[in-house]
Order: structure tokens, then C-alpha cells, then sequence
């Protein structure tokens, strides 16, 4: 993984949204969803903004006074996590990163990925994932 490389959500697989400050992504091929708080939260909303992990960990190490180095460590391995767990996918390079994200939590600490998978029955049955642009929900053919 290269520190230019730069990332979106995997749509329409995962959808996230903003509640009080935690990140919630929800991955509806397996009905886990995940917390993404502070630091977390922060990289995952640089990278969807259109950073790069370099540029996202510079981000980080300047509104904490930390080594850039340690951050693009931190940074690679949770990018990786996300990945891993199908939750981002590489893009294409941005024109530009937006200027109006970057960081908020107040103290650093690793960025951190809490998966769920309590729910992931509900989610598999709820027939809202199966949709595309002539409404829901799909039937196979049978």
C-alpha cells in the first residue's frame, strides 16, 4: 500500500454516517457493522475526503505535534484494517483533498476498528441492501 494511495467507501456494499462524532459503517454483504471513534474516525473521514494515507497522517501529526512517522505507521495499519474488512477500496486520484475536513479528536490515540456482528442476521434478512435503481427489493429468478 502506497502513502499516495487514496480511498472511497466500498458503495454500494457500505454505507456509513455520522452519529455524535462516531463513525458508523455498516457492511451489508455481511451485516457487520462497525464504531469508528476519535482517531479513528478522523483518518477514515480524511481518507473519504479525498487524502491520501500521507497526507492524512501528516493531518494527524500536525494537529497532535506528533512524528509524522509514527502516524503513517498507525495509519497504514488501520487503512489496512479497513480494507481487509472490504470497508474501502482504492480510487482514483482527487483533484484535490477537501479543506474544510481534518482532525477533531482531542487526544491522539491508535485509530481503532470495533466490529459487530451482533445484528448481522437482521441485516442479511432486511431486504433493503438488495436495491438498484428500479426499487427493491431484487428477486433472483427462480
Amino acid at each position: 500500500m502506497s502513502d499516495s494511495a487514496r480511498y472511497r467507501l466500498n458503495e454500494p456494499q457500505v454505507i456509513g454516517e455520522v452519529l455524535e462524532g462516531e463513525l458508523v459503517l455498516v457492511h451489508f454483504a455481511s451485516g457487520c457493522y462497525y464504531s469508528l471513534r476519535e482517531t479513528g474516525a478522523d483518518v477514515c473521514n480524511l481518507l473519504l475526503a479525498g487524502c491520501s494515507i500521507g497526507e492524512t497522517a501528516a493531518a494527524l501529526a500536525d494537529h497532535h505535534a506528533l512524528p509524522v512517522d509514527r502516524m503513517l505507521a498507525d495509519t497504514r495499519a488501520f487503512v489496512g484494517q479497513l480494507l481487509a474488512e472490504q470497508l474501502l477500496i482504492a480510487t482514483t486520484p482527487a483533484d484535490a483533498a477537501d479543506g474544510n475536513v481534518g482532525p477533531v479528536a482531542a487526544a491522539y490515540s491508535p485509530p481503532k476498528l470495533e466490529k459487530y456482528d451482533d445484528m448481522a442476521d437482521q441485516l442479511l434478512l432486511d431486504p433493503i441492501h438488495e436495491i438498484d435503481q428500479s426499487g427493491w427489493p431484487i428477486r433472483d429468478a427462480a
